[in-house]
């Protein structure tokens, strides 16, 4: 384990003036020392070389030691996290770490790096991803003009983070869930740049998403309403009729409206879809319903399995066919910005978009007593706790669940027979 110290030059001529306070790393290589400049400065009348910090009744003393011990508490994590690392780590590349712990390299802004990023995961991220990025290096630039100074990895801890996301709540005017999301965006960065040690402050990593304060509404079609729009006739509109068959395919299959809007002949054989998914570039076989069934033979020789429709067309064309088929039951969204609670109602067509489609499979699929185990392999979902935002069970199959699990036998009435 290396050993790490603090000290300061004493020289006669240099006892009237500040003086720079060096990190001296041991053991790291036998019998070589390596002495780094920590970028702060204390007068020697007021060091105390035994415990190789200011004397505490110096002013600033307080302040100056927290930052030496934060000093030799990330020295000491990065050490350990390199040497816990699989890769190999040489002493010259900890210390060049080290070195830039204290001083960042100044050819590169952190936009720079964040531009790096983006161009060198072109390949690895989706197009939708690459905008976040951008829209998060977008963000970054106003919050700097703000703060009137620059921002670097050595300036981003969980104080800055909290700043930051305070900064996109009520200056940008994000919900509290959009605002997250930007956060999480950023420490995907962060963690890109310290995998290379680019970044050596791992501060940030100890930021934690405060529990949300109001669950995010999963909006659904009701077993009704999904068989109305499947049975509609809609031989008069093309357009909604190439709709309605996309978006209920995807309501009898649960998958994703990306993965839907790609399918190929060669995918479908028999009654299963080998579906290859764009999310997560896993193989799953969707076996296909009667509904489903039905839809593809609707399209029986036409060009492509199912009509060509792009997502954002889709989200507006089936608000439209939803309006007409009447689903204009009042929808109820409460979301927060701040600790400012926003409450909206709108009509429920307004609120349907081309994931309700995937939510209707699953929360329908459940309700009619679908095994949760079952449905993972049929959606790909992992774990249950990633399933479970999809669930929206109502108030009727509650109901139902609730007299099926206490249900009262009824009491056999006692007749007192006198012999």
């Amino acid at each position: 384990m290396i050993t790490l110290n603090f000290y300061i030059e004493t020289k006669p001529k240099t006892v009237l003036q500040d003086q720079p306070i060096y990190l001296h790393v041991t053991r790291l290589v036998k019998n070589k020392l390596y002495r780094i400049n920590t970028r702060e400065r204390v007068n020697p009348k007021h060091w105390n070389p035994k415990t190789q910090r200011a004397k505490a009744s110096s002013a600033g003393a307080f302040e100056l030691n927290e930052r030496l011990d934060g000093i030799k508490k990330h020295i000491t994590e990065l050490y350990r996290n390199m040497v816990n690392d699989n890769t190999a780590i040489t002493p010259d590349e900890f210390i060049t770490a080290v070195k830039n712990y204290f001083d960042p390299q100044p050819d590169k802004s952190l936009f720079d790096y964040i531009d790096t990023y983006i161009q060198t995961q072109r390949t690895q991220i989706k197009p939708q991803t690459i905008k976040k990025f951008q829209v998060l290096k977008s963000h970054l630039q106003r919050f700097e003009i703000k703060i009137r100074k620059p921002i670097s990895f050595f300036s981003i801890d969980v104080l800055f983070i909290e700043k930051f996301l305070q900064y996109l709540i009520e200056d940008r005017g994000l919900i509290n869930n959009s605002a997250h999301k930007l956060i999480g965006i950023f420490k995907i960065f962060l963690n890109w740049a310290t995998d290379r040690n680019l970044n050596t402050k791992l501060d940030y990593k100890r930021f934690r998403r405060k529990k949300s304060m109001a669950e995010t509404e999963i909006i659904h079609l009701t077993r009704e309403e999904l068989e109305l729009m499947f049975g509609a006739d809609l031989s008069g509109n093309k357009k909604l009729s190439n709709v309605r068959d996309t978006f209920c395919f995807a309501c009898f299959t649960g998958a994703r409206y990306s993965d839907v809007s790609q399918i190929k002949a060669e995918d479908i054989k028999g009654d299963a879809w080998y579906c290859r998914t764009i999310k997560t570039e896993t193989l799953i076989e969707i076996p296909l319903n009667d509904y489903a069934l039905e839809i593809l033979d609707r399209h029986k020789g036409e060009r492509k399995p199912l009509p060509s429709i792009s997502n954002q067309k889709m989200n507006v064309y089936i608000k439209e066919l939803c309006k007409i088929l009447g689903f204009d039951e009042p929808i109820k969204t409460v979301r927060y910005r701040g600790a400012e609670r926003i409450e909206t109602t709108k009509p429920k067509y307004e609120n349907i978009g081309t994931h309700t489609a995937r939510r209707t499979f699953v929360t329908l699929s459940l309700e009619q007593g679908m095994r949760p185990e079952t449905l993972m392999k049929i959606t790909g979902h992992t774990d249950f706790k990633m399933l479970k935002k999809y669930i929206n069970l109502t108030d009727k199959v509650k109901k139902s669940e609730m007299k099926k699990a206490w249900f009262r036998e009824p009491r056999l009435k006692v007749y007192n027979n006198e012999l």
